[in-house]
């Protein structure tokens, strides 16, 4: 028999606050290219256990192997994708910003992504300056915050929809024009709508649509004499 790709043995884990542990005698093997699902309710332990498997933890008994040798920290041989965005805990905020910027622009150097990453956090807080009202490690998350809890944290003024906010930054005479679909010389709706289905047409119209788009495509192209 093949020795497995993934191997635990007698693995436990248990946490300060719980009485009892999260995981004990825990006893696995998974070979490579076998796929398999940890099934379990809330509390269980499937977080746990995925992050011991990861290296993003230890275990406090048992032993875990992958390709024959132990776990003893994060490798890319093994990955996980949280359910949220997460940081890494045992980096810094500039730490989290970075990896972020190396992931989007790989053919920056360490140097060159350091700065971007500094160069982010300080326009945040300059722009904001003492607004901001959330831990560093909040604020940089790398999640998206909107709304309330945006207002919460600093990061935004208020909440309102454009066109009263902006009449009420700039006055009653400021104009938001409807920008719609044009239409072409037919008076239909220019090419890339199906127009069919937003009439609620028939499908068997699809025909004298399609002979009316190639008339307007054929008369364009020639009055550039194509």
């Amino acid at each position: 028999m093949s020795r497995p790709l993934l191997e635990l043995r007698g693995v436990a884990k248990g946490y300060e606050r719980r009485p009892a542990p999260v995981l004990a005698a825990i006893d696995l093997q998974i070979a490579e290219g076998e796929f398999s699902a940890i099934v379990g309710c809330s509390g269980a332990g499937k977080t746990t256990l995925v992050s011991l498997i990861a290296g993003l933890t230890t275990p406090d008994r048992g032993e875990i192997r992958f390709a024959g040798e132990p776990i003893d920290g994060p490798s890319t041989d093994r990955a996980v994708v949280f359910q949220n965005y997460s940081l890494l805990p045992w980096l810094s905020v500039l730490g989290n910003v970075r990896l972020a910027v190396e992931a989007s622009a790989p053919s920056l150097d360490r140097r060159q992504a350091v700065t971007k990453a500094e160069r982010f956090i300080d326009l945040v807080k300059q722009s904001r300056g003492g607004r901001l009202k959330g831990p560093e490690k909040t604020l940089f998350s790398g999640e998206y915050w909107t709304g309330a809890k945006a207002i919460e944290l600093g990061l935004a003024d208020g909440i309102g929809d454009l066109s009263s906010t902006l009449r009420e930054r700039f006055g009653e005479d400021v104009v938001t024009p409807l920008i719609s679909a044009g239409r072409g010389w037919f008076g239909r709706v220019q090419p890339g709508v199906d127009t069919a289905h937003l009439a609620g047409l028939p499908r068997a119209a699809d025909f004298a649509e399609e002979a009316i788009s190639a008339l307007e495509a054929r008369a364009l192209w020639a009055r550039y004499g194509l």
